[in-house]
């Protein structure tokens, strides 16, 4: 019932029970918006590659870590950057 941001640290990932985090519920119980939720994603993310340059910080792959979701198996920094404007800006 707090802000935890190391709740879902490597540390303390191990001690959790399996299904501790199922961001949109399952089954029956499964949240009625998390299309929209996940189509809101692509469309955000979609807008923002349209905008900022993604740059990796390192030159290693990403070593994936299939859990429920396929994750990162530890961080992967970046560096956006912002490109230049194609059209004119509102003001």
């Amino acid at each position: 019932e707090r802000f935890d941001p190391d709740r879902f640290s490597a540390e303390r990932a191990a001690q959790l029970p399996e299904g501790a985090y199922l961001p949109f519920g399952a089954g029956v119980h499964m949240c009625i918006g998390n299309t929209f939720a996940l189509q809101e994603a692509r469309i955000i993310l979609a807008a923002m590659a349209q905008r900022f340059r993604v740059q990796a910080l390192r030159s290693e792959r990403v070593r994936p870590q299939p859990l429920v979701t396929l994750g990162m198996a530890e961080p992967f920094p970046v560096m956006l950057t912002r490109r230049p404007s194609t059209s004119p800006q509102r003001i």
